[in-house]
């Protein structure tokens, strides 16, 4: 049988394989295994005209410029597509998933591994039978994350050359 706690020490391992790729500086994009990738996903998360890189795989896509600015972006556990808008936030309270992860080369994203790592550790010191998931989405829930479209021009200014 499984013993307890093995799912959630290889989320600590896959935490740690990704940190490792970022120090290297790479970007890091990792998916499960019942992930279908229909086309490339680099046009979407590449630098955008305000970062020093260019995109390696063609321009990043003008409905993705800001996902292109962020040190993480993660999937969500929804699938109602009427969501998938500036007016329901796009997903931005639901449950985040781990099944697709992207990490910027970054301080931001370094930070977040970080305590990541810290809270899965400290589950599997008290035992704690919860996965990966569960620990990324207890570090990032208390975060307020600033959008960037609804924000007024100068706080859009100051974060996006536009």
């Amino acid at each position: 049988g499984l013993v307890a706690g093995t799912f959630l020490a290889m989320g600590l391992v896959k935490q740690l394989f990704i940190r490792a790729v970022l120090r290297e500086g790479y970007d890091v994009m990792v998916s499960d295994v019942d992930v279908a990738w229909l086309r490339p996903p680099w046009p979407l998360v590449r630098y955008s005209s305000v970062r020093s890189a260019p995109a390696e795989n063609g321009a990043v896509e003008q409905e993705a410029s800001l996902l292109a600015l962020a040190d993480v972006v993660l999937s969500v556990d929804q699938v109602q597509q009427y969501l998938d808008c500036d007016k329901h936030r796009w997903h931005v309270d639901s449950e985040l998933n781990t099944g697709v992860l992207f990490f910027r080369a970054s301080a931001g994203a370094l930070a977040v591994l970080d305590e990541w790592r810290a809270a899965m550790s400290e589950a599997i010191r008290q035992r704690n039978p919860n996965h990966d998931q569960f620990w990324l989405n207890e570090v990032l829930k208390p975060r307020t994350f600033l959008d960037l479209k609804a924000a007024p021009a100068g706080v859009r200014r100051s974060w996006v050359a536009e």
